[in-house]
């Protein structure tokens, strides 16, 4: 039975750089690439508020969005009335929205979370019920290890008018002690911090919490790790907000086009890829993957590809290095259980491209701070057109 490379080899020759359609799109310049580890946006407040926002994954566990790993935003509208003494009618009802901006630490296991108030609509002649309401929280931080391994500074309930919550805002600071063990040498933990929060009125010259339409509080989870007690290609420690990253590789970007065009065809249409499959079996190649740390394993997936190269190949073009998807980095690679294992795809494409793309890979899962079974998604987009960068790979050998 002819390869997958044989029967394609003829009428659809492995493109080079040069040669890949790159549409009509303008090259942008060089120093506009985006690479995968640098294409990570800070949202700002009014990032947060809008609908829709290019690049925001919903987490609906807890009605916000989770940005870059690193951010985390949620705001909710809100309506409180204000009544006369002793409840006898409604002096108007007072509308605002409240934002949470949560910033992970990438040097350090500390959260920052920030709230404000805006959008504060009061009825006609009522402008006095926005200069008196207050707002009152109190903070809380739970983790998944020991109920003392996380804290928040400020601990005490605090109240804050809304006008100043508009203006200046209220800022807490969640830390995540490193405490590692045999068990958990990276002292990775995870937890969920609370901030409910109440309307504080004044009834007869005591402070009475208001709720706003129920008990309404604003929460994430999160994840601190200090991997580089045991991983060198960690520098520092850091935080997170728990959700699925993904790895972007754009298509028409000359310097990794024909990695990301064999990802695309392994994705999308992998019984048309080597190796094939003993009497005519199917292929399924996934999209998600899990990463793993182990070195021998890596190494195994890697020779294990190289042979399937040479199966499908057995002369070696020039200039070309044997890619594999899924990664050998990854739990879904070449030597996957159960054995033998026919759902990945290989093939020869030029060596620049394919180290430039492992080491764009490998920078990006320091930056996004993917952890030993974690599991990311890979995806290829038509983006802007790029030319072929003009020096050699960044790293002589890419984490694939």
């Amino acid at each position: 039975m002819a390869t997958a490379a044989q029967q394609a080899l003829a009428s659809n020759p492995t493109p080079t750089p040069s040669q890949t359609d790159r549409g009509q799109s303008k090259s942008l310049a060089e120093a506009d690439r985006p690479r995968p580890y640098e294409d990570f946006t800070n949202w700002t407040d009014e990032d947060c508020q809008k609908e829709g926002s290019l690049g925001e994954t919903t987490n609906s566990s807890t009605g916000g969005r989770v940005v870059n790993h690193f951010q985390f935003c949620a705001w909710k509208q809100h309506g409180v009335t204000f009544w006369a003494p002793n409840q006898i009618y409604p002096l108007g009802t007072l509308m605002f929205r409240m934002t949470m901006m949560a910033r992970s630490s990438e040097d350090g296991r500390t959260v920052t979370v920030t709230f404000k108030a805006d959008e504060i609509h009061v009825p006609p002649r009522r402008g006095v019920l926005a200069d008196i309401a207050v707002i009152s929280m109190t903070p809380s931080c739970s983790t998944d290890k020991l109920p003392a391994a996380c804290s928040i500074t400020p601990t005490t309930r605090q109240s804050i008018g809304l006008r100043d919550l508009a203006s200046i805002g209220l800022t807490f600071t969640m830390q995540s002690p490193r405490m590692p063990t045999s068990t958990n040498p990276i002292s990775r933990d995870t937890g969920r911090f609370r901030f409910p929060y109440y309307f504080t009125t004044t009834t007869g010259g005591q402070q009475v919490d208001q709720q706003i339409g129920g008990v309404q509080e604003f929460g994430t989870s999160w994840r601190c790790d200090s991997a580089q007690l045991t991983r060198r290609e960690f520098k520092k420690e850091a935080c997170v907000f728990p959700t699925l990253p993904h790895l972007r590789f754009n298509i028409n970007d000359a310097g990794i086009t024909q990695s990301s065009q064999h990802i695309r065809q392994a994705q999308e249409n992998p019984n048309s890829t080597d190796p094939v499959p003993p009497e005519n079996g199917t292929k399924t190649i996934a999209t998600n993957l899990h990463r793993h740390w182990n070195d021998a394993l890596k190494e195994a997936q890697r020779n294990a590809s190289r042979k399937a190269c040479e199966a499908a190949v057995p002369i070696k073009p020039p200039d070309t290095d044997c890619d594999e998807y899924p990664f050998a980095s990854t739990l879904e690679g070449s030597l996957a259980p159960p054995l033998p294992n026919y759902d990945f795809s290989v093939k020869y494409i030029n060596y620049r491209d394919n180290r430039r793309s492992g080491c764009w890979m490998g920078r990006w899962l320091v930056k996004d701070r993917v952890l030993e079974n974690d599991e990311f998604q890979v995806d290829i987009f038509d983006g802007p057109t790029y030319p072929e960068p003009p020096e050699e790979p960044e790293c002589a050998e890419g984490e694939d």
